[in-house]
């Protein structure tokens, strides 16, 4: 509020002014210092204003970063503490598949689920470094270069998000076609407790899917935000 009054200020005060110095030419333009002072008086006061719409957008960039930054955090600390649920569930469906037949093991290829979660929680955490930097460069680039810059890095981005989100939902069927042979001849306890987790880790899926497509979608917004600005 306070800077918005101060914003109004500055743009009475350059009104003003041009009005001043649209009446010092009309009635005194031979007097030449009156018509300086007008001058300098009108350069002032562009001054300020020009100033003060810079340092409102400025500062408008950085509360948009910091929103970024809060919800990307956020995000972050949601995938991370997924990696312990996804670590249980690896357990557990391997405790599952050790104390069942062989045979059955193998014709639910566990080896191949156990290799493909492996693989998983290696390719989320190179995704999360990866997004993060592209984020943070979006920023950058929004601010210092261009608009288009900071699309292509949204657009990147989404990409990332979209190809681990679609690995992890592969690696979630494998799981779910494979439990119920696991399970068939283990204690319902157990049981319980993968199917448990598994719907657990269903849930984490779904909410950072969310926090993502908000952080994307925030983006988005300041890069159509400065389109309208400048256009």
């Amino acid at each position: 509020m306070k800077s918005r009054k101060s914003k109004v200020i500055y743009i009475i005060f350059f009104v003003a002014a041009a009005f001043f110095a649209a009446f010092i030419l009309i009635e005194f333009h031979k007097d030449y210092l009156a018509v300086a002072l007008a001058a300098v008086l009108m350069l002032i006061a562009a001054y300020f204003l020009v100033d003060k719409i810079e340092h409102d957008i400025y500062q408008k960039y950085q509360l948009d970063q910091c929103d970024l930054d809060d919800k990307f955090e956020q995000a972050m600390f949601e995938m991370k503490r997924n990696y312990t649920k996804l670590e249980r569930l690896e357990r557990a469906i391997y405790k599952a598949a050790k104390e069942g037949d062989e045979e059955e093991a193998e014709s639910v290829s566990m080896l191949d689920i156990l290799a493909r979660l492996e693989t998983l929680e290696k390719n989320i955490q190179i995704e999360q470094e990866e997004n993060t930097k592209l984020l943070r460069h979006g920023i950058r680039a929004l601010v210092q270069y261009s608009r288009e810059n900071a699309r292509q890095v949204a657009l990147n981005t989404n990409e990332n998000t979209q190809s681990t989100l679609k690995e992890i939902n592969h690696v979630v069927s494998m799981l779910e076609g494979a439990l119920p042979n696991l399970l068939k001849n283990n204690q319902s306890e157990l049981e319980e407790q993968i199917v448990t987790l598994n719907n657990n880790y269903h849930n984490e899926i779904e909410g950072i899917t969310k926090k993502l497509e908000q952080i994307n979608h925030l983006l988005q917004g300041i890069v159509e935000s400065d389109k309208l600005k400048t256009e």
